[in-house]
């Protein structure tokens, strides 16, 4: 488990240095590989999927805070950004989600919308980067809180953290 947490705390630094380099594409790709792997924890199956994505985004990003964004949106912006560097996915082109628009660094989100017209903040989810990476480092926190008392194994036996 040690080996886990070290890697954790390795992607962790790099997202942060990604971040600080404004790297955004590569600090998005790394931050939603993080989510998918702390879903992989709580997963159901053998598999993640997305059902798992979106229960851990909730949980743990969405739960207590004000983002202008739904797990599904945030699912597709996943798939969107590691699959092809871009906000759209299939889940937005089928307008079953909204494809996330970036604040980073100084940038506002309210900055972002003040100056989008009408038709683009209908059409578009506005959110900050930081607050995603201080919600997967919140969440990496309380993964590792628990893992100081000891893992619970999952139904096929795995020793996944609950």
């Amino acid at each position: 488990m040690k080996a886990f947490y070290n890697h954790m705390l390795q992607l962790l630094v790099s997202i942060e240095d990604c971040r600080s380099r404004q790297h955004i594409l590569p600090c998005l790709v790394l931050l939603y590989s993080g989510i998918d792997v702390m879903a992989s924890l709580e997963r159901a199956g053998p598999d993640v999927e997305k059902k798992d994505f979106q229960r851990s985004v909730t949980s743990y990003l969405l739960a207590g805070h004000s983002f202008d964004c739904t797990a599904d949106d945030l699912y597709a912006a996943r798939c969107g950004i590691v699959h092809t560097f871009s906000a759209e996915s299939r889940l937005s082109r089928d307008r079953k989600a909204k494809p996330v628009v970036y604040a980073w660094g100084d940038g506002k989100v309210e900055s972002l919308m003040k100056v989008s017209t009408d038709i683009m903040r209908e059409k578009y989810r506005f959110v900050h980067l930081d607050e995603l990476i201080f919600g997967i480092s919140r969440r990496n926190s309380a993964i590792f809180g628990r893992d100081r008392r000891r893992p619970e194994p999952n139904a096929k036996g795995d020793s996944k953290f609950r």
